[in-house]
């Protein structure tokens, strides 16, 4: 693909680049495609609040063309030509994917999967047995890989991820980009050995079932030998069953602006998944600070990872409690596991070492053969249309 040509960037709502590593992802993702190609982002589901004035800036200080309400998607597919569009999630790609095939048939769809929700729903499914999110996940698993398989290429944060799509579907393309994490390096001041940092958005079931797993099964083991030993954990609008459980050694500190402060006063990051899919960016984000992290085998999904190298793993409560009371008692281990774990995010998840991948996609798009609409998907296309039109409604 030649420079200046135009991508369409479809998202639910604006990137907020400092509340999620997925959102800081999609961001810095942007930010590599502007410095070469004209985007035209639309934001398909805002959610209406201070969001948009807050970030919009930050994609227009990129150049981007940045559309959020009050636009028609029709008329942007109708007054542009796309080289190629890249939608973020499969749940955006199902409302919009038909519209970019019958109005720029010649365009490459991109998805971009975040994580494979139905794999990680399954898991969540083996960890807590309930029916209902067995049923979740074979609902969601419907959906997603009808999108996969419509999509020219699909976009996976892990070669796992994409192995999980594939033993359903070999024919599908997949492209990796993992998680982006700019290096920090932070003051080398003192710190306390007892504190611990936990960062999550509570939006995303994984980090409720970790904080409250942590908080129930693992923390009094370690207070059996270190009683002085607390948790902050930070991540916006925490459920009431977990500010229940707050305490003297318990702090939630809801939504902070910048995890930096938090990870650089802490002495270490815990992660205490029990299910999830995808790259944890929490994990990502807590080495490239330098912090060392006590996580699970599912935290370190995607990650060549060693356990007492450049990570420390522990998947029973017992197990966890004692990497963190070995990483407060050991010096040494706790400077290997921070130096270690900072130097493999600088080999592999710096915005310099992804630019090239990402770019590669792009350029390599236009000569793939781009997949068609069925007759049944065309004639759903037009119908919507025409009734739409009847009732002079514009469509999603």
């Amino acid at each position: 693909m030649t420079e200046n040509l135009k991508i369409l960037v479809v998202a639910p709502e604006v990137p907020a680049r400092d509340r999620s590593s997925g959102e800081l992802r999609l961001y810095t993702i942007l930010k590599i495609l502007s410095a070469r190609y004209h985007i035209v982002f639309v934001a398909l589901n805002p959610r209406g609040d201070q969001r948009d004035g807050q970030y919009r800036p930050d994609l227009e200080a990129l150049g981007l063309e940045v559309y959020i309400r009050n636009y028609s998607f029709r008329k942007i597919l109708s007054t542009h030509k796309f080289s190629a569009a890249f939608i973020e999630f499969y749940f955006t790609a199902e409302h919009c994917l038909s519209n970019i095939r019958i109005l720029q048939p010649r365009c490459p769809i991109i998805v971009d999967s975040v994580d494979i929700h139905y794999y990680r729903e399954w898991l969540k499914y083996k960890v807590t047995g309930v029916q209902k999110d067995l049923e979740k996940s074979i609902e969601t698993k419907k959906r997603e890989l009808i999108v996969y398989k419509r999509a020219d290429v699909v976009v996976a944060v892990t070669r796992e991820d994409a192995d999980v799509v594939l033993r359903e579907d070999p024919a599908i393309r997949f492209e990796i980009v993992p998680n982006i994490h700019p290096i920090v390096e932070g003051p080398k001041q003192s710190k306390s050995k007892n504190d611990l940092i936990f960062i999550g958005s509570f939006k995303h079931d994984p980090n409720t079932d970790a904080v409250k797993y942590f908080c129930q099964d693992v923390l009094p083991l370690v207070h059996k030998k270190h009683p002085a030993v607390k948790v902050r954990i930070a991540g916006a609008n925490p459920p009431d069953e977990l500010k229940r459980l707050a305490g003297p050694y318990v702090e939630f500190l809801g939504f902070v602006p910048s995890v930096t402060p938090c990870l650089q006063e802490s002495y270490i990051s815990i992660a205490p998944l029990r299910f999830g899919a995808g790259m944890k960016g929490k994990i990502g984000e807590a080495m490239a600070h330098g912090l060392p992290v006590v996580t699970t085998s599912i935290g370190i999904q995607g990650l060549d990872l060693k356990h007492g190298e450049n990570i420390m793993i522990g998947d029973t409560p017992g197990e966890f409690a004692d990497s963190i009371l070995e990483l407060i008692t050991d010096e040494h281990l706790h400077a290997r596991i921070s130096g270690n774990g900072m130097n493999y995010i600088k080999a592999n998840f710096t915005p310099e070492t992804i630019r090239g991948e990402i770019l590669r996609i792009f350029e390599n798009i236009e000569s793939r053969p781009v997949k068609k609409n069925s007759a049944s998907e065309k004639l759903r296309f037009l119908t919507q249309y025409i009734t739409q039109k009847y009732l002079k409604k514009e469509p999603a």
